[in-house]
């Protein structure tokens, strides 16, 4: 039901703000369908929203941290992944901070002939007019309201694992990390209001069926007859976690379990 603002602002108003991914038929018909036969749903507020920060490579080099300047994750984690944390653990708030030698290569990165144009062009684009610049570390906390010790102890932190001093707190491995100590730094806004880099967002609540069958669930848990659910329109396979490509397989699972049902049915 993403592309049906007021359904999403009811069940998942964190989200409210982010940018529907899907088709204009998107709109929760059968969700509601659904609820007026005496279906009930689950899991309507679960979002699968997508921050991709690589390419460019240099971005998932730095370091993405919240609203207090901590971090929270490994930056190279799945876009769905960071996306999750960004939305719903850290308020829908989300920076990336780097400095001028990550800068310097995320513009040599963008030019790279393998980049596909959206990626290419995102990154330019964010580079030119997402880019809060300040001199020092604590100038550039004073523009986007983090607190100046959290930040710069969040950055000691990592430089000394980008170094080799110490593990990093969040295991990510060293080969991804670089040094955030030459001026000017830059912070990106990453947050699901982002501006210049939008966050496309999916809904993954539904009807609740029954795994046997694909029967939808009344609110006492018992099968309506004759009433079946699938794919995004019911609670499945994708709806607690998500990767490229599980909606297709829900879908074909879904149906097909219907399917196989009914025929027994009429057998």
């Amino acid at each position: 039901f993403i592309m049906n603002p007021a359904m999403v602002a009811r069940y998942a108003p964190a989200y409210a703000k982010g940018m529907p991914n899907g088709t204009l038929g998107d709109q929760g018909a059968g969700i509601v369908l659904g609820m007026t036969a005496g279906g009930s749903t689950a899991l309507m507020d679960k979002i699968s929203a997508w921050r991709f920060i690589n390419p460019p490579k240099a971005w998932s080099d730095a370091i993405v941290v919240n609203a207090k300047g901590e971090r929270f994750v490994d930056e190279t984690v799945y876009g769905a992944t960071l996306g999750e944390h960004i939305g719903d653990h850290q308020g829908g708030i989300g920076w990336l901070i780097y400095d001028a030698a990550l800068r310097k290569q995320a513009f040599k990165q963008a030019r790279d002939p393998m980049l596909v144009p959206f990626q290419r062009d995102v990154t330019l684009l964010n580079l030119a007019f997402n880019a809060v610049k300040a001199p020092t570390l604590d100038a550039l906390a004073d523009k986007i309201g983090l607190d100046r010790a959290t930040i710069a102890a969040t950055v000691a932190a990592y430089n000394r694992a980008a170094r080799g001093e110490v593990e990093d707190a969040f295991g990510k491995e060293r080969s991804d990390m670089q040094p955030i100590e030459r001026g000017p730094f830059y912070a990106m806004d990453i947050s699901v209001e982002s501006k210049f880099l939008p966050l496309p967002v999916i809904t993954f609540g539904g009807l609740r069926v029954e795994e046997e069958s694909g029967l939808v669930l009344d609110k006492a848990g018992k099968p309506i007859p004759g009433l079946y659910a699938a794919g995004r329109t019911a609670v499945g396979i994708a709806s607690q976690t998500y990767v490229s490509g599980l909606s297709y397989a829900d879908c074909f699972f879904s149906g097909r379990r219907v399917a196989r049902h009914v025929a027994r049915a009429n057998r």
